[in-house]
């Protein structure tokens, strides 16, 4: 009977040794699913964040473009004042011009 019962000792802590060991590598299985989930979350938010940046510099290069464009309008526009103001007003200098030069005015060079 001795025997028997230290065969069953025996067969006891080895199913014990067996459980424990495969409840220590289930363990260590959920750790590393746990850290795999935890890195796969943090790549997702990485790459959130990398398409926002990359949005926002998108906005940034047309809002540029635009105002860009903007500038270029009103410049041109200037342009236009400023070329039409000569074209009115170059007769009243040319007629000056003539008015200075048939009086024989010195000092003066148009």
């Amino acid at each position: 009977m001795d025997q028997k019962n230290g065969l069953f000792k025996y067969n006891c802590l080895i199913s014990l040794n067996y459980s424990l060991h495969t409840r220590e590598n289930e363990k260590t299985k959920l750790l590393i699913a746990e850290q795999h989930q935890h890195v796969v979350e943090k790549e997702a938010e990485t790459e959130r964040r990398k398409a926002v940046i990359e949005a926002e510099k998108v906005a940034q290069v047309a809002r540029i473009t635009f105002d860009q464009k903007i500038m270029e309008k009103e410049s041109m526009k200037k342009i236009s004042e400023i070329e039409g103001m000569i074209e009115l007003l170059l007769p009243v200098f040319e007629l000056s011009k003539n008015k200075w030069l048939s009086h024989g005015q010195p000092g003066y060079n148009f």
